[in-house]
């Protein structure tokens, strides 16, 4: 592929995926707790975040494909990490956060772990928004 093309594709990737998990974390999210009822905004979540989670995975692994066509490994790199963050998440946090929830649901004290896991999945997303807007942006200055 001609480098320009590639350049224009992988920053509208870029810029789409930057996009979407904004919007998804800092909008959709919190909105969707604040107008259904606890209950119901959970199990929604439960259902949706795998499709977000691994739509998203594949999305950011093709993104860093398209880097190192464009010559641009350590970008790659990095959002190849951000491709593997989803795909633990999907596959590490999200189950073990549902366990979690079940076992405090029976009564059992796990309130603490159920905290730190939360707390971790919410470094990851801020992580993974802070890394796919800042190739965003070095995408456009370049």
């Amino acid at each position: 592929m001609e480098l320009l093309t590639v350049h224009v594709l992988s920053t509208a990737l870029l810029g789409a995926l930057f996009g979407g998990m904004a919007f998804f974390a800092l909008f959709f999210s919190p909105l969707l707790h604040l107008k259904l009822r606890a209950e119901t905004a959970a199990q929604l979540m439960r259902q949706m975040l795998p499709h977000y989670q691994v739509s998203f995975a594949v999305l950011c692994a093709g993104s860093a494909w398209l880097l190192t066509q464009h010559r641009l490994p350590q970008d790659a790199f990095l959002m190849a990490a951000v491709a593997v963050s989803f795909v633990f998440a999907a596959m590490g946090l999200e189950p073990r956060l549902q366990t979690l929830n079940q076992r405090l649901a029976q009564g059992q004290a796990v309130a603490a772990q159920l905290r730190w896991i939360k707390g971790m999945r919410a470094v990851l997303v801020a992580m993974q928004i802070l890394i796919s807007g800042a190739l965003f942006v070095r995408a456009i200055g370049s």
